[in-house]
């Protein structure tokens, strides 16, 4: 993109939008943390450094993020907002880039719509006030993106340490930015096949003729040598948990999660969120995407052809290695889908506006038809988007303040499955650890009655199901607090009377 092309009005909108996506991010970004976030606090962000870059036993372990949130730790102080202060940074900073990239392709109100519709997105304000590494992935993505599309006429190999520079710290970042690049080196591969079969492939795709053609391959080479000078520290322990994945498979109480179709559902549902109105406009949105995509061929490619690879390499990668499917893996596609809808969504009003007037329906220009679609999706994507600010990701403080308001005692409370990480590893509470159904029994009970914390119930009654079953038949649902994380749900029981022996049999 020709910066100096950018007219004052484009400047002061897109000032507006990041304002805006600001504002919408910090408000609440003090909100309790949620179980991944604690376990970050608690095995990175509280240990060592050395510990920090060599410590990969887990996959919750994002490097460049974790050294970040330690390092924001260390100059503010620990509280939910400094842990995510990095996630706000590169948040704000990926919708930047993702009206730079579109304005490169697009006219300028498309660019700025693409910007604003990633601004207002419930995921991107969610995952923005994540500690996670995710914005942050997205935002290197992109700038790896932009480099490669600004560099790969040119012959020049300096222009490409910048590129390597940006896919070693989205590597750095999270391990699934192999399947990005990945899909960038299969665009690089069409833009030589390209130049071969110029019928085949738009032109605007094809490589440079001469040596120039290979210098991306520079980029990528050094991209990996600084990869793995980055993770060196952690990189055995990499391939022991890579590699240990599929011995997970028989046991993984959770095994949909490794279907892709669950990731599919699961992706809707969050679209969704039980809005009638949403329920309309995915569909919708699925249509426009779709027609953006197709305008953008001819002149996008790349672009495109990386938003859509990304999508079935990361499949057959994860399926392979028998990963989860997580749906927070295809983030990124949401920097792409944006550009897509705000495309569509040109190209729709470009049509319907002469259609409609032709027929005397409505005479309107493209350009209004435009903004009065773009405020529509906007104000759609608004209403989700409130949902960020509703309840917490997961409200593990609650039962703490139901607990001290009871006057429970410590010894009249246990935690069965996932919940140990935040009450006795993240809170520090003297609680039991409850392995087994028997457990139960050496509670002691407070005005007669003792205390169960679990969370995410899904996992916790399969893995758990003999502890489950006592707090079913003998306890009850003193309360429960839904979170905006899918099966995030914490509850607290209260046993109804004195347990019988039977019950901890």
């Amino acid at each position: 993109m020709n910066v100096n092309a950018v007219k004052p009005w484009e400047r002061r909108a897109i000032f507006f939008i990041l304002a805006a996506a600001t504002a919408l991010r910090v408000y609440k970004l003090d909100s309790p943390l949620w179980f991944d976030e604690m376990a970050t606090v608690i095995n990175y962000v509280r240990a060592p450094f050395a510990q920090v870059i060599a410590d990969y036993s887990s996959f919750n372990n994002h490097l460049f993020y974790s050294i970040q949130a330690k390092l924001s730790v260390l100059a503010f102080g620990e509280s939910p907002w400094s842990l995510r202060f990095p996630a706000l940074l590169f948040g704000v900073g990926s919708i930047w880039l993702v009206w730079r990239i579109a304005r490169r392709y697009c006219d300028p109100k498309v660019a700025l719509l693409s910007a604003a519709l990633l601004a207002v997105s419930y995921h991107h304000i969610w995952f923005t006030q994540n500690a996670r590494g995710y914005t942050e992935l997205m935002f290197w993505s992109l700038a790896a993106l932009a480099a490669f599309e600004a560099n790969r006429q040119s012959g020049d190999w300096r222009r490409w340490l910048l590129f390597a520079l940006c896919l070693a710290c989205a590597m750095y970042t999270h391990l699934t930015a192999a399947f990005f690049v990945a899909a960038l080196g299969l665009t690089w591969i069409a833009t030589l096949a390209a130049r071969r079969f110029p019928r085949l492939l738009p032109s605007a795709l094809a490589a440079p003729a001469g040596a120039a053609q290979w210098t991306p391959l520079f980029g990528f080479a050094l991209g990996g040598a600084i990869t793995i000078l980055l993770c060196l520290p952690a990189i055995s322990q990499m391939a022991t948990l890579i590699g240990a994945v599929d011995d997970t498979v028989d046991i993984d109480v959770m095994a949909e999660y490794r279907n892709p179709l669950w990731s599919v559902a699961e992706g809707f549902r969050t679209i969704i969120g039980g809005s009638a109105l949403m329920a309309v406009a995915a569909p919708v949105a699925t249509v426009v995407m779709i027609v953006g995509g197709v305008s953008l061929w001819k002149r996008a490619p790349a672009f495109v052809l990386v938003a859509i690879l990304q999508i079935p390499v990361t499949l057959i990668a994860l399926s392979i290695v028998s990963m989860r499917v997580w749906p927070r893996f295809f983030f990124n596609e949401f920097a792409f889908a944006s550009v897509f809808i705000a495309e569509g969504a040109f190209v729709l009003a470009s049509f319907i506006a002469p259609w409609m007037e032709r027929r005397g329906v409505l005479k309107a220009s493209s350009g209004s038809l435009f903004l009065a679609g773009a405020a529509a999706m906007l104000a759609a994507s608004m209403t989700m988007a409130l949902r960020n600010y509703t309840m917490p990701k997961q409200n593990f403080e609650a039962p703490l303040r139901m607990l001290e308001a009871q006057g429970a005692e410590p010894v009249s409370v246990g935690v069965v499955g996932w919940a140990y990480v935040p009450y006795l590893n993240f809170y520090e509470k003297d609680w039991k650890r409850l392995y087994a159904a028997s457990d139960i029994a050496a509670l002691k009970p407070t005005d007669g009655h003792i205390w169960v914390v679990s969370a995410f119930p899904a996992r916790t009654s399969r893995a758990n199901a003999d502890i489950w079953a006592v707090l079913q038949r003998d306890f009850e649902v003193a309360g429960a607090w839904p979170g905006s994380l899918g099966d995030g749900r914490v509850m607290l029981f209260r046993s109804k009377d004195q347990l019988s022996e039977t019950s901890v049999r």
